[in-house]
């Protein structure tokens, strides 16, 4: 959802991401967890 990724922009932008290195974000709505 829209939502979704605001919050995933939103943690990219805060401290809390400094230390997330070499990560594939899927936002596929649950299609890879099937």
């Amino acid at each position: 959802t829209p939502e979704e990724l605001a919050e995933l922009a939103v943690f990219f932008c805060s401290g809390a991401a400094n230390n997330v290195r070499g990560v594939a974000w899927n936002m596929d709505g649950g299609w890879a967890a099937q």
